[in-house]
Order: structure tokens, then sequence, then C-alpha cells
């Protein structure tokens, strides 16, 4: 038996096919790569060896002809995406559906793996809706593992996306003139040039987004962004993290019980000195139910 993790390659994803084509490249987010690290994180913690963990990608899931894996759930899936051949056993923490369509497609087979853990209050509804039990987990990312100590004298660390997790400048705006002199800016989005991404190059995506956790846990007095697979890690990490988005986005709901979220008309609110949540018992209990699953 093997450990799966998810790899993401973006099969499937015509855009990106054609942004290759049109401009020689396309970003992706590398939110998604984040989540594998924490499985694999929380996988260690378990007495796993890396050794026995692969990777299985999302994209081509349903075509997986490798040897029987388990493989944490912890990830945005499309319907196109779902089931996994039988051989894969889920592991459901942190599961998130772009759309309450891929449940009602496949209801049956989440059904037969119930009670599914869900990243967000949303996704919990939906399956129950269609009869299926569900629980809230949050982000497996909460797993990473807590910096000791703050970094008073560090530096603020402002990271952005595109599109909807385009950081809105009103927030910039406010940052007190004591920050602005070490604050940098960081983009949370990669640029890529091949399509779909091979093993490699998805292994080499995983390793850069590492080195951007590693900024935080090394780097960052706070960090202020829009993006849940940023303000997620950072609550993981023991970083204090200021979230801020042009609106509201129901995939935060049970990140807004733990931080603020500020819109552009919150910001004249923001409190600057922001408090860290305990994410310790969230983490425990996600490590507690991929333990129990393993057996």
């Amino acid at each position: 038996m093997k450990f799966g993790v998810l790899g993401f390659s973006y099969h499937g994803f015509d855009t990106f096919r054609a942004d290759l084509a049109d401009r020689g490249s396309y970003s992706i987010n590398l939110g998604d790569n984040a989540q594998s690290i924490a499985a694999r994180h929380v996988y260690r913690q378990l007495g796993v060896n890396d050794a026995d963990m692969v990777t299985l990608d999302r994209d081509t899931l349903t075509s997986y002809d490798g040897p029987p894996a388990t493989l944490i759930m912890n990830g945005v899936f499309w319907a196109h995406h779902l089931p996994p051949p039988p051989q894969v056993r889920p592991i459901f923490v942190g599961f998130r559906v772009n759309h309450p369509a891929a449940i009602r497609q496949h209801r049956d087979w989440l059904a037969a793996h119930q009670p599914i853990g869900c990243r967000d209050p949303a996704t919990a509804a939906w399956l129950a809706k269609v009869g299926v039990e569900a629980f809230v987990t949050g982000c497996i990312t909460m797993c990473l593992p807590p910096r000791p100590a703050p970094l008073e004298d560090g530096k603020l660390l402002v990271v952005f996306g595109e599109k909807a997790g385009h950081l809105p400048a009103e927030i910039l705006r406010t940052i007190p003139d004591q920050l602005l002199g070490r604050t940098e800016y960081v983009a949370h989005r990669l640029p890529v040039f091949e399509y779909p991404l091979s093993a490699q190059a998805m292994m080499q995506v995983e390793q850069y987004e590492h080195s951007i956790l590693d900024r935080y846990r090394d780097e960052a007095a706070m960090v202020v962004t829009s993006l849940l697979h940023v303000a997620s890690p950072c609550l993981g990490l023991n970083v204090p993290v200021i979230l801020c988005r042009k609106d509201r986005d129901a995939r935060f709901g049970l990140l807004e019980k733990k931080i603020p979220l500020y819109t552009p008309d919150q910001v004249g609110d923001v409190d600057w000195s922001p408090s860290i949540p305990d994410v310790r018992p969230d983490a425990a209990r996600i490590v507690e139910l991929v333990g129990q699953a393993l057996g």
C-alpha cells in the first residue's frame, strides 16, 4: 500500500492550453501545492516514510493505474476528477467541490464513503442536501508545523493572486508607516511553460511552493493576503495574518470563524496587531482522522 498525495497537472483545463498556445505560458495557483505539502507532513506525523508516498494527479485521477494507495482528498474537485479507481482508498478531510452538481453526479459514490470531512461549511451543506453525511474539518494546511516564536522584527509580506484572489488596493493604502519600510510583495501564482505539467514539473512546482511557505515561517512578522491557501497555512505556521478580499466567499466560511475577513469598505477597521488563533485542536483532529482511516 502506498500513501497518496495530490498533484496537479491541469490536464483538461482548456483555458490553460489556450493561454499556452497564445502567450507561451500560463500561471497556476500555488495554493493547490500547499495542501500537498501539508498532506505529506500529516503522513510523516503518523510514521509514514517519504519513500512510501506517491503523487496522484488530481486531473487524471480517474485513469490512475498504479499500485493500491490511500489518498488524502484535501483539495478542490470537479465532477470529471471523480471517482478514483477501486485501488485508491480515499481519505476525506478538507474535501471541496467546485460546484454542487459534482456532488449530485457522484452522490452514490460519496455516500459509500460517508461521513465526508469537508474544507468548508458550504461543501458540507451541499452533501447534506443530497443525504450524504458530512462534517467540517477545515483545510489540512492548518497542520503545517508552527514556528516556535513570533518574529517581531520580520517583514510584512503582502501575498496576492489574480482574478478572484486579487488583493484590494484599499488595504495597501492603510499599511502603517512603521511597516512600509519592511514590506515585500509575493505573487502566489507561478508561470509555467508546458501543458499538462509532467510529473517532474509537478514536483518542481511543489518545491517552489515549499520555498514560499518557508519564507512565511522564517521572514514574516505578518502576512496580508486575499488567499485561502496563504491565510490557512499561516495559521498552521503560527504567523499573524490579515485577510482582505473584494467580497465574501463561501470557501472562507470556516476561516472567517477564526480571523476577520475585511472587505474594501472595512479597511479602516483593520487590526494591524492581529492575534493568532490556536488551530492546534483543528490540526490534531485532522491528523487523528487520517490516522483512523489508515487503521
